[in-house]
């Protein structure tokens, strides 16, 4: 779905030998697939997009008005190259052909005798399978990127920033009303009214509220942000000449992220509750300095060069709190906020201070060392390793959930939730029969939407996997070709919806 060989790939392979004869052989057009047919009209059985091979032994005499109109026909349909096998019906490629595939811009292939047509066939097959892996290794490192922007302080303005690089073109967060949030750059700042106003054009759409408008030779594309109900933010990218899958892959990573971090920024991601030390509170909100001068008052050392901050969630938060006071001194400077331990140590004690909590009963997440200016974001990482924390682990660092990708930088019970509704068409439809569509979407999902490999797996013939997910795409009122799509549905039934 969507990866193709190009013609300039195929023609580019010495062992086949094919040479270009005639007509434009654009070597950026691609090739989906390798038909073979000695038909003079095959276009029915076509669909565009395909390399035709054929011995031409039904061909029209040369220099025929039928030999023109067969290449019309080809052309109009959408076949990207004729290739005729010369050495058995034909010596040579027959004048009228080479003149009408000119004048119609098809490109005409001669292929030698030596060379059958399977193993053409077998080439743009191994050429579409490497521009698969190819474009999963891409999709990879695109997510690794975005994902590490996403885990930093300010994970919307870094994931922006980090996409424009990718695409090297700018993006804009706006909210519902169209006024701009974020920006990657000044590029971007030019064109907020164009954002704007296509915004306040697609906010009665929902979350399906998508457009694409031209900005010269680029294309200015709007996303709607969030996770269920109504776009919190609007993503707007701009794509220098258009987008590619490439392109297209690092939109869709970057759309998931920033709809996960709207959702962590609003209502239902918690406050910090009021701070039980003044020293703690004063650390967790930037003012180290001010730490400092309250700490030396106290006759006690200053905030370590180093720290790691670590989120215990405990039965009796404020018990555990003052043991670990009465343990450490002031070496450790916590509170509780909203009913956990939050608590900032010196990054060479995390270890022992991590053993306290968990000897007291508490599940904790543990950030990774940090300078001591930057405790803020290093709270955030410890809140979120300990929101992903399975049964029965008691300790989640955050370099763990970091590597763990997506997943990790969203609270699980609302990804649960979130996967439930998703895919409740599903669950209903199979209450209602005996197809079992959430499995049936999942190995097709991975699989890469291989049909083959996937309905193998299933011990299912293809066609009746195509009908499932034709019903699948039926059920949830979605298109399985777009990459968005795929993630997000992937990321539902991960999550067990």
């Amino acid at each position: 779905m969507g990866v193709e060989a190009t013609l300039g790939q195929v023609l580019a392979l010495p062992r086949l030998g094919l040479r270009r004869v005639a007509g434009v052989a654009d070597p950026h057009r691609p090739v989906r697939w390798v038909a073979v047919s000695e038909l003079t009209d095959p276009t029915p059985y076509l669909e565009g997009g395909e390399l035709l091979l054929t011995t031409g032994m039904n061909l029209p005499h040369d220099g025929s008005d039928e030999l023109a109109a067969y290449v019309e026909r080809l052309t109009a349909r959408g076949v990207v190259a004729l290739g005729l096998a010369v050495g058995l019906t034909h010596a040579e490629i027959p004048a009228g052909l080479v003149r009408a595939a000119d004048e119609h811009g098809l490109a005409l292939l001669e292929v030698p005798l030596p060379t059958p047509f399977i193993a053409i066939t077998r080439a743009v097959a191994d050429l579409v399978a490497q521009a698969e892996r190819d474009s999963v290794r891409r999709s990879l490192e695109i997510h690794r990127r975005l994902t590490r922007s996403a885990a930093k302080p300010d994970a919307v303005t870094a994931v922006l920033r980090e996409l424009a690089r990718l695409l090297g073109g700018w993006t804009v967060v706006a909210d519902p009303a169209g006024s701009p949030l974020h920006s990657s750059s000044p590029a971007a700042q030019r064109h907020v009214s164009l954002v704007a106003e296509e915004v306040r054009r697609l906010r009665m759409r929902g979350l399906r509220g998508t457009s694409s408008v031209p900005l010269g030779d680029d294309t200015v594309e709007i996303y709607p942000l969030g996770v269920t109900g109504r776009p919190r933010r609007y993503l707007a990218v701009c794509v220098p000449g258009g987008s590619d899958s490439v392109a297209r892959a690092a939109v869709a990573a970057a759309v998931s992220l920033l709809s996960l971090a709207v959702e962590r920024s609003g209502p239902a991601a918690g406050l910090v509750g009021r701070l039980r030390r003044e020293a703690a509170r004063l650390v967790l909100s930037g003012e180290v300095g001010t730490a400092d001068r309250l700490l030396a008052a106290a006759g006690a050392d200053p905030v370590p060069e180093q720290v790691a901050v670590v989120v215990a969630s405990a039965a009796h938060a404020d018990d555990v709190l003052r043991e670990i006071d009465e343990d450490d001194g002031v070496r450790v400077l916590a509170t509780v906020a909203e009913g956990r331990v939050v608590a900032v140590t010196a990054a060479e004690d995390a270890a022992s201070l991590v053993d306290a909590l968990v000897a007291h009963g508490a599940r904790v997440g543990v950030s990774r060392p940090t300078g001591r200016e930057a405790v803020a974001a290093a709270a955030d990482e410890a809140r979120r390793a300990l929101l992903s924390a399975q049964p029965g682990q008691d300790v989640v660092h955050a370099d763990a959930v970091l590597r763990s990708g997506v997943g990790g930088l969203v609270d699980p019970e609302a990804a649960r939730r979130w996967a439930r509704a998703r895919l409740a068409p599903l669950r209903a439809y199979e209450e209602a029969g005996t197809v079992d569509l959430v499995g049936s979407l999942r190995t097709f999902l991975e699989h890469h939407g291989q049909w083959h490999p996937a309905a193998a797996q299933l011990g299912i013939h293809r066609h009746t996997l195509r009908y499932r997910m034709r019903r699948v795409e039926k059920l949830l009122d979605v298109s399985l070709d777009s990459p968005q799509v795929r993630m997000d549905l992937w990321f539902a039934v991960q999550q067990g919806g």
